[in-house]
């Protein structure tokens, strides 16, 4: 049974605004199987839509994704409720390294396609380093700094920040 133009045209209506998305983004059904994820996330994890789909999360990347704390999230946490907020995940990725990651799953009720659930991803790790921080990330924006980079305004340690230009006090 083919699904009528007006379905085709809302889901394609749907997935184009899922692409306009900055964040990583992946679908997933009940089953924790991919059935999506918008050009943030093969971007970021140097991924393919034939590497993604129809597989359980789990399997994405080699098993990169098979991750205690993330099965905790998926299989015990989101069940219990349709909203859960900045789950911290910090985990060492093969191609993209350590990264610090918030999660935020959402179940929608998809039509059709029964409940399916989005699974939101904001890289923090830039922003976890500094708050730690770490020595390298200040002397990297030094260096960033000196040879002329322009540089998004990020706190760096208490007090200390760059903008595109020198060392400003945050009060």
């Amino acid at each position: 049974m083919k699904p009528e133009p007006l379905v085709e045209d809302i889901q394609s209506y749907a997935m184009d605004i899922v692409d306009t998305v900055r964040e990583p983004l992946l679908i997933l059904d009940t089953a924790l199987r991919a059935r999506s994820a918008n050009r943030a996330f093969y971007q970021t994890f140097h991924v393919s839509a034939e590497e993604t789909e129809d597989r359980l999360i789990y399997e994405l990347g080699n098993g990169q994704w098979d991750i205690p704390d993330l099965r905790t999230l998926l299989e015990d946490v989101v069940p219990k409720s349709s909203v859960f907020n900045d789950f911290e995940l910090e985990h060492t990725f093969p191609v993209i390294g350590r990264r610090v990651m918030l999660l935020n799953p959402r179940k929608l009720q998809a039509g059709h396609h029964g409940e399916l659930l989005v699974l939101a991803m904001e890289d923090v790790t830039p922003r976890k380093r500094a708050e730690e921080g770490d020595g390298e990330s200040l002397h990297a924006g030094r260096m960033g700094y000196s040879l002329g980079y322009k540089l998004p305004f990020c706190p760096i340690k208490k007090g200390l920040a760059f903008a595109a230009s020198p060392f400003q006090i945050i009060e």
